[in-house]
This record gives C-alpha cells, structure tokens and sequence, in this order.
C-alpha cells in the first residue's frame, strides 16, 4: 500500500540545544556493575559527548571539494584563528574534537581543477581498497550519490552502529527522508551545514517608506506573509527612472529574479511532487490538486504580473550585478551562493530579510527551501569506533559552537541589519524543506521545480505538460530505485 507523503517536509530546528529539566541517565560501571542515575539536566550537548575516548593520535582524512572553503557556510579547514568569527568558530571546533578524542583531523581538499565532484576520488580510492579517507564532505549540487550506492563504495549508514545518527548534531527527519528499504549510504550533519540558511527574500525597506508601505515583520511573524499579501506589496512600484519609456535593470521595479531561481519560490507553497512506498521509494506525484494550482499560481505571477522583472542583473560597467545591490528593486531572491555576500557591501539603503510567501492564508507553515550538503563513510575505514565517535563529535560541536558564530556573524558582517532579520532566519529553519529530487534525481532533472517550471512555455497546457512528465518520470523511477534491491 502506498502512502502520500510530503515530501517536503519540516525539517528541524537548528537552534541550539540546551539540556532537558530533570533528565536522568543510567550510568553503569563496568567493574562492579553497578547501574546510577546521573543528572544531565545541566549538561550540555558538548558536554554530552563521551569524554573517556584516546584514539592515541590517529589520523582523521576529510575529503571535501576546495572550492567550499569560499562560502562561509562550509568553514571545513581552518588551522589556525586569523580573527574573522566564522573562522574562527571552526578552528574552535575543530581543536575541540582534536582534543576530546586525541585525534588529528587531516583534511584533503579535492582540487577544482579536476572536476566539482569528489565522486571518481572515492571511486578509485575504494576500488583500490585503500582506507585513505575517513570522512567525504559531499556538495548536493555536483556529487551524484547513486554511482557510489551502486559500486557498494559507502557504508549503510544505519548498519553503522558505532555512528549514533540520533544525536543533536544530526538531521533525523532529513536523513530519515533518504532511508530506501532500509538503507541510508549518505545523511546530513550540522559538520556539512553549520550555518548553511535556505533560500529567502530581501526587501528594500526605504522604497517601502517611501511608498507608504509597512516593513512586513509583524505580518511575517503572525504567519500572514501570503503570496496575496506580496503582491499587494510590490503593486505599483515600478517606476522609469531612466524616461525612456521602459522599465528595465535600471528602474524600480516590484520584484527582480533570475530565472531559474525564481522558480525556487514554488517551495513555500509548501508543495508535494513525490509519493513515498512502504520501502522508502519515490513516485512522482505531479497532479494532485495542491500541486498543479501551486506550479498554475506561480507561473502565472512570474509570466503576467507586471510588476516582475525576470532576469534581474544589469551590467554595472565592471560586469553584471543583481539591481537589487543598486537599490533598484523593493524585493529579490537571494541565498549564500548568490549573491548574499554582497549585501555586507550595501550602504545607500536599508533592507530586511523575508521568508518565500505562503500560497494562501489557510497554509499553516512557511516553505523555506534549503540546499544540504550530505556526507558519506567510505567500506574500505578499518576503525569504525573512531570514525563514529569523530563524525558525532564534529557534528554537535558543529551545531553548538558554529551555528551561533553564523548568526552573530551575519549580523556583525552587516550581511543583515535589524535583528528582526536573525529572527526570520530563526523562523525559515524551523521550516526548511529538501528536495529529494536533488539527491535522488531519477529523472535527469526533469522532476526538479526548479527546472520543471522553466520547461512550461503554455499556461494553458500546464495540467498536461505535468501529466506527460510524471509518466516518463514513473518508468524511470522504477528503474533508478532498483539499486536498492540487488
């Protein structure tokens, strides 16, 4: 029997986590066996990790690709403290880990110039049977999972025991959404995404003013942020600055997106295109009701409403820019591997932080799409004690040393302005939703919303271009899943 399921789904809340009231652990010791109660009410979850573990040194190999050192929600590497928050939250982490187990966190960056995926590194490293890495940092954009799945060159992460996936430093619901017939060969960590944020909205609070409008925070927070309510917002904005009779880059316009990453949007109609079998496999589900109105709703605000400017970059003389940074634009899309870090370099205006619109008012939750990054352990490690007790340790130090820094570094770096935005962030986390497509992509990207909706030309042929797609997706489905039967 086939069960529906929303597949996009509340993920979990990365806040940090304090002990619970009252709590009692058994404790027995080993010499008499005797069995105590000890308090871990005031514990923390650092606190929490075992504390009696001496690895005598060993070696820790973290494969991951270099280029992740440039974003500053990855933060793998760091040596040494240079001052900057983020890097030095890391270095923290790591030296913490380091010195818990006695071990040496040995990391080895995948160099750019042979490709943005580690996949054929591990490949040949597994093949080869050479226990030459204890930990791959995986990218959900470049790295396909089931060419590994298929070669048996990852552990079943379930059959791990020594990996205790139920701690705090891990991402139950999320992994839990990648478990097929009882196997998990990657999952998700606060070590792969410490200060990893979803997709969000910015907003230009001076063209609100001068508008007569009210920053929306109060709506955001009472969850009234409709796409209704958004487009009454942008409704009249648009302005010719340049009187050439056009409103293009370098006027004021409503909303500026990119095209490809407005579709995102479609996410926080808190949308599902998947069903899920008792095994853990997906079917695509791409003509129930809620579905086809979201993909309908959408397309019909980015392709009619006149005040969308889709794409949203102008040339500034030194190469293309989003007109938001000019303060052209009330909204935008934005996100870490956009543009974001761009916003610290704004000075001329003043601008906020909001989550993607609800469909409607009778939604009860925001969509709030976020890109993890996945690990793996490969088959050929020969000391599963030490690389569980690791792989724990450097995802709740992760979660409790790093996700904090992210959040006072945003605001410190001026990448945000009020502290109104850190409680977006805080809110969108509570909501963040994962595309199983990008893990799982059984059908070349055909299935994926962000490509899906750019593939629909005719808004009169919606209903039948998702029909066609679903059953050339059904058949491929069935053929990419079997990996986990033979």
């Amino acid at each position: 029997m086939k069960k529906s399921l929303l597949i996009l789904a509340a993920l979990l809340l990365l806040s940090s986590c304090q002990g619970g009231e009252g709590t009692q652990t058994p404790v027995t010791d080993t010499a008499s066996g005797t069995v105590t109660a000890v308090d871990t009410a005031e514990k923390t979850p650092l606190e929490m990790l075992p504390d009696n573990l001496d690895f005598g040194g060993y070696e820790f190999h973290i494969l991951y690709t270099d280029v992740l050192d440039l974003q500053y929600e990855y933060y793998i590497s760091m040596e040494e403290e240079n001052g900057d928050l983020m890097n030095d939250a890391a270095y923290k982490r790591n030296r913490f880990v380091e010195e818990r187990y006695n071990v040496e966190l040995v990391f080895c960056p995948h160099p750019v110039s042979q490709g943005d995926t580690i996949v054929p590194t591990v490949s040949q490293s597994v093949m080869a049977g050479d226990d030459a890495y204890q930990y791959l940092q995986f990218s959900s954009s470049w790295d396909s999972m089931p060419a590994l799945i298929s070669e048996n060159a990852l552990l079943n992460l379930l059959d791990f025991k020594e990996l205790n996936l139920d701690s705090e430093g891990f991402m139950k619901e999320a992994n839990d959404s990648m478990i097929i017939n009882d196997q998990l060969y990657f999952g998700f960590s606060h070590y792969n995404n410490a200060g990893n944020l979803p997709l969000y909205m910015v907003f230009n609070k001076d063209i609100m003013r001068n508008n007569g409008l009210d920053i929306p925070y109060d709506i955001i927070f009472d969850g009234g942020w409709t796409m209704e309510v958004f487009q009454q917002y942008i409704r009249g904005i648009n302005l010719d600055l340049d009187g050439n009779g056009k409103v293009l880059g370098k006027d004021q316009i409503g909303f500026a997106s990119g095209d490809l990453i407005s579709n995102y949007m479609v996410f926080g109609y808190d949308i599902s295109l998947l069903k899920r079998d008792e095994d853990g496999t997906y079917r695509p589900d791409l003509q129930n009701t809620h579905f086809v109105n979201a993909v309908q709703k959408f397309l019909d605000f980015k392709k009619n409403d006149p005040d969308v400017y889709i794409p949203s970059a102008v040339d500034g003389g030194t190469g293309l820019t989003h007109m938001f940074l000019y303060g052209n634009s009330m909204f935008a899309h934005t996100g870490a591997g956009i543009y974001g870090y761009s916003l610290r370099a704004i000075e001329d205006f003043d601008f906020g932080i909001a989550p993607f619109p609800k469909y409607d008012e009778t939604q009860e939750r925001y969509g709030s799409y976020w890109s993890m990054n996945q690990f793996g352990i490969p088959v050929t490690i020969s000391e599963r004690e030490i690389v569980g007790a690791v792989a724990e340790g450097l995802a709740v130090a992760s979660k409790e040393i790093m996700t904090p820094a992210f959040m006072d570094m945003y605001l410190e770096s001026r990448m945000v302005r009020d502290e109104e935005s850190i409680r977006v962030f805080n809110l969108m986390r509570e909501d963040m939703v994962l595309d199983v497509c990008r893990y799982y992509d059984f059908s070349d990207g055909e299935i994926m919303p962000v490509y899906l909706l750019s593939r629909i030309k005719d808004m009169t042929k919606v209903v039948s271009s998702l029909a066609e797609v679903e059953k050339q997706a059904e058949a491929q489905a069935e053929e990419f899943f079997s990996i986990f039967f033979d």
